[in-house]
């Protein structure tokens, strides 16, 4: 990464890697000619923020929060909609978004970070509320579906556990619909302008870090 010394970027890179956002991958040695003929056919590695070795901390930065916060979009609707993968993509996506914040801390002016940090504190709870429940449920429904069939003393609990689900996904929905929600998208701009206003500073342009104007 341009502008920082060896033991920087190898400090960086470290950070990145506890944080579950490693950007950038070692080099491993070429398959000799046996070994790939009796490999399987490699899978496509998953998507993600496009980084180049050269680029600045704060481009990294950016790329990386662009493309969490553009999967947590995406993710909105089939979460209301109750979607339990959904829901738990989501809330990992904003996990590591928050992630992310706390590294740029040092880059970005704090009072943008701060703000949207606040507001997807807010959304990781909501969200952690439903995936409890769903997992819980699951563990609950499986337990009883191993006892004796005249068994029913699970019953009970199981439909209070189904209502909790229930009453959780109702708050889900009304958080992705409400107004607090709402500032959250506002942040997410202030956070881009001040991202625009950092990358002006450095000399790169805008749509170099991927980020729509």
């Amino acid at each position: 990464v341009s502008g920082l010394r060896p033991a920087q970027v190898r400090y960086w890179l470290e950070r990145f890697k506890r944080s579950g956002l490693a950007a950038f991958t070692p080099k491993t040695s070429e398959p000799t000619a046996e070994l790939a003929r009796a490999a399987p056919p490699a899978r496509k590695p998953p998507g993600g923020p496009r980084l180049r070795g050269t680029d600045l901390v704060t481009s990294a930065l950016a790329r990386i929060l662009v493309f969490q916060l553009r999967k947590v979009k995406r993710l909105e609707h089939p979460a209301f909609e109750g979607d339990e993968e959904a829901i738990h993509d989501m809330r990992v996506a904003i996990r590591r978004v928050r992630a992310t914040l706390r590294i740029a801390r040092p880059f970005f002016p704090a009072k943008p970070l701060r703000r949207l940090r606040a507001r997807l504190r807010e959304t990781a709870q909501v969200l952690g509320n439903a995936r409890d429940l769903d997992v819980m449920l699951q563990h609950a429904e499986r337990y009883a579906d191993e006892q004796p069939p005249e068994s029913h003393t699970l019953d009970g609990w199981i439909d209070a556990l189904k209502q909790q689900q229930a009453d959780a996904r109702q708050a889900l929905r009304d958080h992705l619909e409400g107004k607090r929600y709402g500032r959250l998208r506002t942040e997410f701009q202030a956070v881009l302008a001040s991202v625009r206003q950092s990358a002006a500073q450095t000399s790169r342009a805008p749509g170099d870090l991927g980020i729509p104007r």
